[in-house]
């Protein structure tokens, strides 16, 4: 038995590499959605209503210590405050508003 001949002898033709045309194709889309997650990212979403509160009051008691502003300290306090400082025994709030009146303790920075 002979060896079968095919008839076109020309080797078969290997098809371009699409990979590259595939690439050029979706980087519009990949660079889009890159820009799209940095972009939601950056968004500024407002805090709720609680939390402004919350940071403002931050900042009146912040403000308030640096101020040395006694009054609003004691605004800003609840009437069964106790305060308790490792090494120190527990104290109300009046022992707390007197320990900030006599100038015992300066706070400088926050």
């Amino acid at each position: 038995m002979q060896p079968t001949r095919l008839v076109n002898s020309e080797p078969p033709r290997l098809k371009p590499d699409v990979r590259p045309t595939i690439i050029k194709a979706m980087l519009p889309t990949l660079v889009t959605v890159a820009w799209v997650i940095t972009a939601i990212g950056s968004l500024q979403v407002p805090d709720p209503p609680e939390t402004q509160e919350i940071l403002r009051l931050e900042r009146v008691w912040n403000e308030a210590h640096l101020r040395g502003d006694v009054a609003a300290l004691d605004a800003l306090c609840a009437t069964d405050l106790i305060v308790t400082v490792p090494g120190m025994k527990p104290m109300s709030k009046a022992d707390i508003l007197g320990f900030w009146q006599s100038g015992r303790a300066k706070i400088t920075r926050y």
